[in-house]
């Protein structure tokens, strides 16, 4: 239960961090754990400032690079890269941009701050013959943007999950 409460009131406080509203704050929920009797937090989050057009991860700070062509609309965030065909009214069931891997999956719902939020999961995966554990599943709605994502990176045999959710009213836009 304490763990519980440490979460919950870890995401609390950082959703009250950045009220602005072209800022898209995520919190990790994995970092949360119980070890030699002790409760621990890793507190981390993850900030979209829409406006700098910036993405921060602690102090370390990432551009937005427009990818966009003729074909694709296309937004590097440096965690990960979002693309789609320009043109197409939603979600396609697959799609490849220069060796990254784009499926949708089944639709889920998924709680965040006592809200049940319809998810469409996008699995992006690099083209090339990757381990299985490295891949990021985004969780997609129409209505709230970009409500959570996955990243899962597997290295000499031990894959390391983090899992991020909303702390915030609204997510990122990449549709």
């Amino acid at each position: 239960m304490k763990k519980l409460t440490i979460l919950i009131t870890a995401i609390l406080l950082n959703a009250c961090t950045y009220p602005h509203e072209q800022r898209h704050t995520y919190t990790n929920i994995v970092d949360a754990g119980y070890f030699e009797g002790r409760f621990y937090s890793q507190s981390d989050h993850i900030v979209f400032d829409i406006d700098s057009k910036k993405v921060a991860l602690g102090h370390v700070e990432f551009n937005f690079i427009d990818c966009s062509d003729e074909i694709w609309e296309c937004t590097s965030y440096g965690l990960f890269l979002f693309a789609k065909p320009k043109g197409s009214s939603g979600l396609n069931d697959k799609w490849t941009y220069e060796n990254t891997n784009f499926t949708v999956l089944d639709e889920i719902a998924v709680s965040v701050l006592g809200k049940r939020i319809a998810c469409k999961q996008i699995l992006i995966r690099d083209a090339y013959n990757e381990p299985d554990g490295n891949f990021i599943l985004l969780l997609y709605s129409q209505k709230h943007g970009l409500v959570g994502f996955i990243k899962s990176e597997e290295d000499e045999g031990i894959t390391i999950q983090n899992t991020y959710l909303l702390a915030d009213k609204t997510g990122v836009r990449l549709l």
